[in-house]
């Protein structure tokens, strides 16, 4: 039987782990695979390595004893794995990130490691049970709201008091795909009320039923991309777009913002005039930080002092509730991990392993990566 290797986290802003007790307990009772752990892997998260060995996994000391006992190495970062020695003819599943990232995929495909980039599973309703990156978007969404609430020097929703009205915080959302929709939804449990941008049009109706009102912006070119991403728009429009946001962000008291294109750096959305048009104290959470930003000069994991505006530049919210975004994590990779491990060779001829696996047996498998490599 095959034996899966569950990799602790490197960076120690990484709160999350690739499998939790009660998947790993799915996976041994079902007889899917073993299942070694590094040691205190879990920690982070709120599993401890007991909680692991009671559900019959084994506990590892080192990275080292890890790879060298497992046939499948799994990672929330899969980055962290590849300078590891010993990957010769090993598969590591993880996120990748893998355009921004090609040296150590290089590598690792030199030694005939197998690379399989959950990312790039295609959003079909096939693989709806193995989307982590909508998984962990709609927990970056929801904890967005949470931040910028804790942060704002006002309440969120309408309050009636003896002494007065509270009237309720306005929340402009710019972006409205898995973690703009969830950041729209949250906002309105709390009570705010929302506002929601999107280059691509056919989302307001999404948008319009969670409550918010769709802000018509526009540039005089679609949004609309492949596979429901969004496009780039020329620069011209990109200028009008920000412009135009930039006015309506000032009667605003939050605005999130969370465009990204995969494999591309994020889109500007704002200008700069929009630090001083916004009302004093106003918060803009910038989920895109990490590739690139929205908004200009944000920077990861930073709260920042521009003008009016306190400016959080945000890198992996999910980490911030490590438990649940574990567990959905984990959910993805067990339903990825049963399509994986059907038939004892990959099959290629299934568009989610293809698409996901960036390299096997020293060839490049991803299309889109083998054109990027080839190209440069």
């Amino acid at each position: 039987m095959r034996v899966l290797g569950v990799a602790k986290a490197i960076d120690a802003n990484e709160t999350r782990v690739a499998l939790v007790p009660e998947v790993v307990g799915g996976i041994l009772r079902d007889k899917l695979a073993h299942v070694v752990i590094e040691a205190s892997a879990g920690q982070r998260a709120g599993f401890s390595d007991q909680d692991y060995e009671m559900v019959g996994a084994a506990i590892l000391p080192t990275r080292d004893e890890l790879i060298s006992r497992a046939d499948y190495i799994l990672a929330v970062d899969g980055n962290e794995v590849l300078g590891a020695n010993g990957l010769k003819g090993k598969t590591i599943i993880g996120l990748f990130d893998p355009f921004f990232h090609q040296d150590g995929i290089r590598a690792a495909c030199s030694i005939n490691a197998t690379i399989i980039a959950l990312e790039l599973i295609p959003r079909i309703s096939r693989a709806q049970s193995m989307d982590v990156l909508s998984s962990q978007a709609n927990i970056a969404g929801y904890v967005s709201v949470v931040l910028a609430a804790s942060k704002l020097p006002k309440i969120i929703p309408l309050m009636m008091t003896a002494a007065g009205t509270i009237k309720p915080a306005k929340i402009l959302v710019v972006g409205a795909g898995v973690a703009g929709l969830q950041a729209i939804a949250t906002a309105k449990r709390m009570g705010a009320v929302v506002f929601s941008y999107d280059v691509r049009a056919a989302v307001k109706e999404q948008v319009e039923s969670l409550g918010a009102k769709f802000v018509d912006i526009r540039v005089g070119e679609s949004g609309e991309g492949s596979g429901g991403y969004a496009k780039t728009l020329s620069e011209k429009a990109q200028q009008e777009q920000r412009e135009k946001l930039s006015d309506i962000a000032k009667d605003m008291d939050v605005v999130i913002t969370t465009a990204q294109i995969p494999g591309r750096k994020a889109p500007v959305l704002l200008d700069e005039r929009v630090f001083s048009l916004m009302k004093r104290d106003s918060v803009i959470i910038d989920l895109a930080a990490a590739s690139g930003g929205n908004v200009p000069g944000s920077i990861k994991n930073q709260w920042l002092r521009k003008e009016n505006v306190w400016l959080f530049g945000a890198d992996n919210l999910a980490s911030l509730v490590p438990k649940d975004a574990s567990f959905t994590f984990a959910k993805n990779m067990r339903a990825f991990l049963d399509l994986l491990l059907a038939k004892e060779e990959l099959d290629f001829h299934d568009e989610i392993l293809c698409d996901s696996v960036i390299c096997h047996q020293g060839s490049y498998v991803n299309r889109a990566f083998s054109q990027m490599i080839n190209n440069h």
